[in-house]
């Protein structure tokens, strides 16, 4: 039987980026990586942090803040965009803080459900691999 495409993706051995400074929800959201079958880069709580990982690797999706410590990770999303990694951002801000280039990028506002949060990057990591397909 084939499978369907149209669910989201199980995180089963996907690498999920996580740039999130707020103690306590990067660590929820590792957690519900894990539990999905993921895989946790980070979490990351600064920019610099996040972007030497992306030299080193390549993340399947990411989950981003905006605001990591007074400081923004819009270097991270740029750097995210250059190579074609989709990812969301959780963030305090609303859609209008973001620049413009960003008008696409899946946003869920603080405080989120972190099923919500599960369920866009079980979208983004993409769809399902039909194991019998790729043989």
């Amino acid at each position: 039987m084939p499978q369907d495409r149209t669910q989201p993706a199980a995180l089963d051995a996907v690498e999920v980026l996580i740039v999130e400074d707020e103690y306590y929800l990067a660590d929820e959201l590792r957690l519900i990586v894990e539990q999905a079958g993921g895989r946790v880069a980070g979490p990351f709580a600064d920019a610099p942090s996040a972007l030497a990982h992306l030299d080193r690797g390549r993340p399947a999706c990411a989950v981003i803040d905006v605001n990591l410590g007074g400081t923004v990770s819009l270097e991270v999303a740029d750097a995210l965009v250059a190579r074609a990694i989709p990812f969301m951002f959780l963030t305090g801000y609303d859609a209008d803080a973001l620049p413009i280039r960003f008008a696409g990028v899946e946003r869920l506002e603080k405080p989120a459900d972190l099923g919500a949060v599960l369920g866009k990057l079980r979208v983004l990591a993409g769809p399902p691999i039909d194991q019998a397909a790729a043989r």
